[in-house]
């Protein structure tokens, strides 16, 4: 039991995000990627096993599905999601969904769940009614892969020039067991990704300290990690700080 209870901690997971020319305009400041790496900043050093893909108007850059077993692991499938700019291109959903599915069947560990994250900020839409079609038959056949691999889909869509269908991201959720959002604010993806971690991984996250830097430049804060029950415990840090020291309850310093 310990066993099998320690696995499902683990996941196969995907991170799918749209490059299309309109991400420019919904997100101009590039809050998905803080709120992508935040999610994966909390996973766990070791065992879970990730990769990304990027499309647009077709599959624009990808990272095969690897075991992390180091922040090094985790910031390589993030630096690849941010490597691609959103300068143009349409959406094609169909190749983005179906590249990630075929990952998860070649490259996922077979003994964990899997999950696939998808960001888009609107719907299938294509240079030709042909193409948009195709797109669409293919996100069809992915999501019937997925539905029949077990993997679920959560999936978010930016909607905030408020033109987007919802009803295409909510598919991809409702089809295959896992969570749809909508968001009208770039700013609010981060609570997103973390509401999803939260979702998957069956945990909590809190917030340690939300302040700004006093005259000294030096915040403090205190936390309790519970005795028994806890592998892990991660700590994320937002802004441009020159040192960072965890200390012991008895005022030792920790590495």
């Amino acid at each position: 039991n310990a066993e099998k209870e320690s696995s499902n901690n683990r996941f196969n997971v995907v991170i799918v995000l749209d490059a299309s020319g309109s991400m420019k305009n919904t997100d101009p400041n590039g809050f998905r990627y803080e709120a992508i790496s935040q999610f994966t900043g909390l996973l766990a050093e070791q065992g879970n096993v990730l990769g990304g893909v990027v499309f647009h108007t077709d599959l624009a850059a990808e990272k095969t599905l690897t075991e992390i077993t180091s922040q090094a692991g985790k910031d390589a499938v993030t630096d690849m999601l941010k490597s691609i700019p959103s300068n143009g291109g349409w959406t094609n959903t169909g190749a983005g969904l179906s590249r990630a599915v075929e990952m998860i069947k070649q490259n996922g560990d077979p003994e964990l769940p899997s999950v696939i994250l998808f960001l888009s900020d609107g719907n299938t839409e294509m240079a030709s009614k042909e193409a948009t079609q195709a797109s669409l038959d293919q996100k069809a056949d992915a999501i019937q892969e997925a539905r029949e691999q077990g993997i679920q889909i959560y999936s978010v869509c930016l909607n905030a020039n408020k033109s987007a269908d919802v009803s295409e991201m909510r598919q991809l959720a409702d089809a295959t067991g896992g969570v749809f959002q909508e968001v009208a604010k770039a700013e609010d993806l981060q609570d997103v990704f973390n509401s999803f971690y939260n979702l998957i991984y069956g945990t909590s996250t809190i917030t340690l300290v939300d302040e700004v830097f006093p005259d000294t430049g030096r915040l403090e804060t205190t936390f309790d990690v519970p005795g028994l029950g806890v592998e892990e415990v991660n700590i994320i840090i937002y802004g441009n700080t020159t040192k960072m020291s965890l200390l012991k309850p008895d005022g030792s310093e920790s590495s």
